[in-house]
């Protein structure tokens, strides 16, 4: 994802600050923050999962997938990036991560 960004921004990682947090740390601060219902947290405990070391929210390596029978096209992800760029930046999403 990070890629496409830079990509669609026609950047590079010099042009970002780039840290790392604890994939465990973010999905429990997530799990906690859910429990007062602070709904802002979801988006950001769910994309963390992808990333645990047992890939528990990454099916389509492990679980076969069938987009074509249901009907699904295949997504341009630096289209859907640049879309989701341009709404983050017009105020068109209520919070980001």
């Amino acid at each position: 994802m990070f890629e496409s960004v830079k990509r669609v921004t026609k950047s590079t990682d010099a042009d970002w600050t780039i840290s790392q947090d604890s994939v465990g740390e973010r999905f429990k601060e997530g799990q906690e923050d859910m429990k007062v219902r602070n709904w802002n947290v979801f988006t950001k405990m769910l994309c963390s999962q992808i990333f645990f070391v047992n890939r528990d929210g990454e099916y389509e390596s492990r679980i076969s997938l069938d987009n074509e029978m249901v009907g699904l096209l295949v997504e341009d992800l630096d289209e859907a990036t640049a879309v989701g760029i341009r709404m983050a930046e017009n105020n068109e999403v209520s919070f980001s991560h």
